[in-house]
């Protein structure tokens, strides 16, 4: 900003001096309204952000809370699923290991009824054996 002040015999124009003063203070005053005037403005855009930062933080905080007692209820809820699978499992067994002890004991009941058949199929053939041979002797005679 180049001023140029006007001369006289004596120096500067104590006028021109005067009047440029007097411009270059109300531009500073104006540039100083214009500054308090966007300071005030960046100063309530700053407790705006605040006051939004802070509703965002009680939003968060309270999605955490959510979060932690989701989490808590799911794996409550997967322990309780694996205790009832476990439970399964462990009857599964239980009456797997029934089921084999009843065909086992099937099995040999089975078996001790085909022996008995047997003995008796046997019995049975030497019976006839000894009818037929007595008849055979009795038509002999």
């Amino acid at each position: 900003m180049a001023i140029k002040f006007a001369r006289s015999f004596l120096g500067y124009s104590p006028k021109a001096v005067e009047k440029t003063i007097d411009s270059i203070h109300a531009e500073c005053e104006k540039q100083l309204r214009e500054l308090e005037e966007q300071y005030a403005q960046e100063e309530f855009d700053l407790q705006s952000l605040k006051k939004e930062i802070k509703g965002q933080k009680d939003s968060v905080e309270s999605f955490r809370v959510l979060d932690e007692e989701l989490s808590k209820m799911l794996v409550s809820a997967h322990l309780g699923a694996c205790g009832k699978i476990m439970d399964a499992i462990n009857l599964a067994g239980q009456l797997e290991e029934g089921a084999l002890n009843k065909v086992l004991e099937c099995e040999n009941q089975s078996a001790r009824l085909k022996k008995t058949m047997d003995d008796l199929l046997k019995e049975i053939q030497t019976i006839t054996k000894r009818y037929r041979f007595a008849l055979e002797g009795s038509d002999d005679e």
